[in-house]
């Protein structure tokens, strides 16, 4: 991995899911519910 880049990954737990995600698809997922103002 290179200096100051992102990776791995991640288990999302909440009441009604279990998830796992790379980086990269936290990261599209995020950008795309600020897009929509979702996320501030």
């Amino acid at each position: 991995m290179r200096s100051g880049g992102f990776g791995g990954f991640a288990y999302f737990i909440t009441r009604d899911t279990v998830e796992f995600l790379s980086t990269w698809q936290w990261l599209s997922r995020m950008e795309a519910a600020q897009m929509k103002g979702i996320v501030a």
